[in-house]
């Protein structure tokens, strides 16, 4: 039994599914303004994400809209493993109270594919508020159900286990 528990855990930990490239921005109205731009699409906190697509050495751009002015947001990209690119996120600026984004990416790696620097890759976009700059906006439902296990493992678990020992004690 063991040793299929260290087997396991083992090819848990070699698999890989995704490739996450993200940043942690404060937002102020203090950034730079720049002219409205044309965007792919729009995403909004607390929490918004899309999926889209995107080819080697080619932008996209997004709005980030109803930004709060002090807040923390945390911006991510996740990509399939087996697509070797780098993706990068760059925060161009402001243009009536909406943050733009511009999402790049690169073919890197060597790929038997002809061509493969053409190839469409898809990834996914997700904009998460953060609270206290560390918290993220779907914490509470980890904390409910830690408060739960742990309700039940206290009240209910722990003393049937105290009766047993104590039974089998005797």
């Amino acid at each position: 039994m063991l040793v299929f528990i260290i087997v396991y855990f083992t090819v848990l930990v070699q698999v890989v599914i995704a490739n996450t490239e993200k940043i942690i921005l404060q937002f102020n109205h203090d950034l730079p303004v720049i002219e409205c731009l044309e965007t792919t699409a729009l995403l909004s906190p607390p929490f918004d994400s899309l999926r889209d697509s995107i080819s080697s050495q080619q932008s996209k751009y997004y709005t980030l809209a109803n930004l709060k002015n002090g807040s923390t947001y945390e911006i991510r990209v996740s990509y399939p493993a087996i697509t070797p690119a780098d993706f990068y996120i760059k925060t161009l600026g402001t243009c009536q109270g909406d943050l733009y984004l511009e999402i790049s990416a690169k073919s890197t790696g060597v790929s038997r594919i002809t061509q493969a620097e053409r190839e469409i890759i898809t990834f996914d976009l997700v904009i998460e508020n953060l609270y206290f700059g560390v918290l993220f906006y779907n914490v509470y439902k980890l904390v409910i159900a830690i408060s739960i296990t742990l309700f039940i493992s206290y009240f209910i678990l722990m003393p049937r286990v105290k009766r047993f020992i104590t039974l089998k004690a005797l």
